[in-house]
């Protein structure tokens, strides 16, 4: 069994991650993942926030359902998501998880910074409409290899208008689907042992300071606030990569 002291570090790094996804709608595994990957195995530490992230989806989504941008999914986020989806698990075996968050962090991070330089005027720039695609099959993609597909989707849908409430739960159904697929593969694969469900069990009361949390702050932020909180967000995620 986990150590307490390990179970206390993660449980804090999960609380933080889980607010953070709770306000923005991105960011809770991709975070958790890297910095909780120095005290437990990524392999099982991927389980377990798979599964903690289950009622984070959840929970939001339920109480805020008629915000989800249903025409946005069905058309054009769930197709590209899910051919992304499909190539990840097959090709995952075949790719270094080390080489995929060293690369990916780099784009993220170059990006993030990029929009932030942008929202300050110091660079302007229009959203690549014509880049929607190609950064959703991407975080399918990444989604299946790592479970850590938020970033690019993010960035996919930043050229999407959509004010930030809408944002939040369409990128929350998202991982909730994604989430459930990627578990199932999983337990079919005998990686969902009973040891790391209890750990998931321990762990359980993070998600709901998280989500507490993120309600709070999620209803204090303006529209340009919560732009800055979305790319501040993916500047760590890519900082966190890097820093695996």
């Amino acid at each position: 069994m986990v150590e307490i002291s390990t179970l206390l570090i993660l449980g804090a790094i999960i609380a933080t991650s889980n607010a953070i996804q709770t306000m923005t709608g991105f960011g809770s595994i991709v975070i958790a993942l890297t910095l909780g990957s120095f005290w437990l195995p990524v392999a099982e530490l991927k389980i377990v926030l798979m599964v903690l992230a289950l009622p984070l989806c959840a929970i939001p989504l339920v109480r805020h359902a008629d915000q989800v941008d249903r025409e946005l999914l069905r058309r054009r986020i769930a197709p590209l998501m899910g051919l992304g989806l499909v190539v990840g698990t097959v090709v995952a075996p075949f790719i270094s998880a080390a080489q995929l968050q060293l690369i990916l962090g780099a784009m993220v991070l170059t990006l993030a910074l990029r929009d932030l330089l942008s929202l300050t005027g110091i660079w302007p720039s229009k959203p690549v409409v014509a880049l929607l695609p190609a950064w959703m099959l991407g975080a399918g993609v990444v989604q299946g290899i790592l479970a850590s597909g938020g970033p690019l989707l993010v960035r996919a849908l930043a050229t999407v208008h959509m004010d930030r409430s809408r944002f939040r739960t369409t990128l929350l159904a998202v991982w909730l689907v994604c989430n459930v697929i990627v578990l199932a593969v999983d337990a079919a694969q005998g990686h969902v042992t009973t040891h790391l469900l209890l750990v998931a069990a321990c762990l359980s009361p993070s998600v709901l300071i998280g989500i507490f949390i993120g309600e709070k702050l999620h209803d204090k932020v303006s529209q340009r606030q919560f732009e800055f909180v979305v790319q501040a967000g993916l500047v760590v995620s890519g900082l966190a990569l890097l820093a695996r």
